[in-house]
């Protein structure tokens, strides 16, 4: 038997054609994002969390800082208080992973982080310093989605 020869060398495309653009990571989280509920319908194995009925957020970037709005409503049926969550949050990122603060009405306030998980998921975690006359709900969790244009 013989061998064949050898291909020649070609040079790697993947490299030097088309090379890999980087977006800022303050545009990478730029955009709207949403809760996408899960095919199989929603489990909730932990009683002390309630169910999103739906979650969304509005990020855009102006001369490298964020700004945001963050609205959602949960499902509370054993409790007296407000299934809404609506907060609004401004910074500087630095990175993948952006802290901040938010506010939100009724004196509501707290803390946030949003975590890009892939280029269109992201993790966002808030958990509320404040609940103020209209918050009842003092922490949430969520992975987000961005909608394509």
């Amino acid at each position: 038997m013989t061998e064949l020869p050898s291909a020649p060398k070609l040079p790697a495309l993947a490299n030097s054609a088309f090379p890999r653009i980087e977006r800022p990571a303050n545009r990478q989280l730029a955009g709207f994002w949403f809760y996408a509920k899960p095919k199989e319908g929603q489990v909730n194995k932990n009683e002390a969390l309630y169910p999103p009925e739906y979650i969304e957020a509005t990020i855009a970037e102006e001369g490298g800082v964020i700004h945001g709005r963050y609205r959602s409503r949960f499902q509370i049926a054993d409790r007296p208080i407000s299934p809404e969550v609506n907060f609004t949050f401004t910074g500087t990122p630095n990175g993948p992973q952006f802290n901040c603060l938010w506010t939100g009405a009724g004196g509501a306030k707290g803390e946030m982080t949003l975590k890009l998980t892939s280029e269109n998921s992201m993790r966002i975690d808030w958990t509320a310093s404040e609940l103020g006359s209209q918050q009842g709900l003092s922490s949430g969790t969520a992975v987000l989605t961005r909608r394509i244009e």
